[in-house]
């Protein structure tokens, strides 16, 4: 296990010890605190976006502007793969 010192506040450190408890030390409950958010945060990473954070995010990325027809390649690649023999060959970009 490894050893961290945590420079607090006074009053922060008189504030763990009352939630800590009688008897409890004071390192094992914020062992505690600090994994219970550790396992918050990792959960939060995982989840998926909600449309409304993922729209606030989309609104922040650049415009990307490209100079081909997405939609035809697309349709390109799907009749390559369901007609192989019969569809045309591709394009270089």
């Amino acid at each position: 296990m490894v050893n961290v010192e945590i420079n607090m506040p006074d009053n922060l450190y008189e504030r763990l010890c009352r939630l800590a408890g009688a008897g409890d030390a004071v390192g094992d409950f914020a062992l505690v605190v600090i994994q219970q958010e550790v396992e918050r945060r990792e959960r939060n990473e995982r989840r998926e976006l909600t449309m409304a954070e993922w729209q606030a995010r989309r609104k922040n990325r650049p415009v990307l502007h490209i100079n081909f027809d997405a939609a035809a390649a697309i349709r390109e690649e799907r009749e390559q793969r369901t007609h192989p023999a019969t569809s045309s060959p591709r394009r270089a970009s």
